[in-house]
């Protein structure tokens, strides 16, 4: 049954006079019955939540009416340390999110996306963990480009020194720590 309305509003057109008896007693039974079926749950009722399950970084949402969502969901990896005596090294895309002991000097090559697509968005840290100083440099300064800092070389300056690469794009590298004045 449709409810009856005596005026017109929003709800539409309405008779223009009073309600009958009948069509008042209609709209108290239409409202009853649909309450009704709301009560006992015979109305369509929004699904709700029944399952929230979390597998790796996996996220998953399962719904009272079978329904199901996932989404992946971006977990911060914590930095892997890895002690080392490499006098040199070149950096590969398993160095992405590593943290570095060098406890002798060690001069790091930065390689082009070419040679090995280290990930967008990707750190890699250093400390020099012995007396010996670390040196930056990019494998092939025609493709990649290393910003470092002006007035200081792309060296650490003193032990504990701890330096992070990141790369912000495509062959694109920044420095950031405590680096050699340039003399």
């Amino acid at each position: 049954m449709t409810i009856v309305y005596r005026t017109t509003g929003t709800w539409g057109a309405g008779k223009g006079s009073n309600l009958t008896p009948a069509e008042v007693d209609g709209n108290f039974y239409d409202l009853h019955t649909r309450l009704a079926a709301l009560e006992t749950g015979g109305a369509d009722v929004p699904a709700t939540i029944d399952n929230i399950t979390i597998i790796g970084s996996l996220f998953t949402v399962e719904m009272s009416d079978g329904s199901s969502f996932e989404q992946t969901l971006r977990i911060p990896r914590v930095p892997e340390v890895t002690s080392t005596s490499a006098t040199s090294m070149t950096l590969a895309i398993t160095d992405a999110d590593k943290f570095f002991l060098c406890t002798a000097g060690c001069a790091v090559s930065i390689p082009s996306d070419a040679e090995d697509e280290i990930p967008l968005n990707s750190e890699i840290h250093f400390r020099q963990h012995g007396t010996d100083g670390l040196t930056f440099a990019v494998a092939n300064p025609s493709v990649t480009t290393l910003h470092g800092v002006d007035g200081y070389d792309n060296e650490t300056d003193a032990q504990g020194s701890t330096v992070t690469l990141k790369k912000i794009a495509a062959d694109e590298w920044i420095i950031i720590g405590l680096m050699k004045v340039t003399v």
